[in-house]
């Protein structure tokens, strides 16, 4: 354990050196066995030793790609994944959506229509199963994040009761 924060430089110096070292020895094995009519083996450690030397310098853009979506996430407030993408979850929040228009509406007929609506809803995943991906809300989430649409709930007078985007 590096007891300053220079001492990791220098670990990483020394053991970079060592790698490098390993890695040329391994390119030498196999130009040495390539002389000696040993083709294969030697092919093969000379593929290993490119694949040594070409790793690290993957795994160094693997990271600054990392950096940039952690810096773009913080940025723009967007979560590491996406959980709870399925459609049960869907059809939780598009209830409450529903309840909260029958609450807030006074026409009875609009009232009446989103009772029918909510009862479609529930009809719709009563056979799927949790957390599977053929659910027909996760089918409608994927229509609404391929298209761009949005809907929006009205009430009797046009006043927005909820928009879902």
């Amino acid at each position: 354990m590096p007891r300053y924060k220079d001492d990791r430089y220098i670990f990483k110096i020394i053991g970079g050196f060592i790698y490098l070292l390993v890695v040329a020895g391994i390119a030498y094995f196999g130009i040495f066995l390539l002389q000696y009519d040993m083709d294969m083996i030697g092919c093969f450690c000379l593929s290993i030793a490119t694949f040594c030397i070409i790793m690290p310098f993957v795994e160094h853009l693997e990271k600054l790609k990392e950096k940039r979506q952690q810096i773009l996430r913080r940025i723009y407030n967007i979560p590491a994944a996406l959980n709870h993408e399925y459609g049960e979850v869907w059809d939780k929040e598009f209830q409450k959506v529903i309840t909260k228009a029958i609450e807030t509406t006074n026409d009875s007929a609009k009232r009446a229509d989103l009772h029918q609506c909510q009862r479609v809803a529930k009809e719709m995943n009563k056979n799927s199963c949790s957390y599977k991906l053929d659910s027909p809300f996760y089918e409608i989430n994927n229509a609404f994040r391929l298209t761009g649409c949005h809907f929006t709930i009205t009430d009797s007078q046009g006043e927005t009761i909820a928009q879902i985007v």
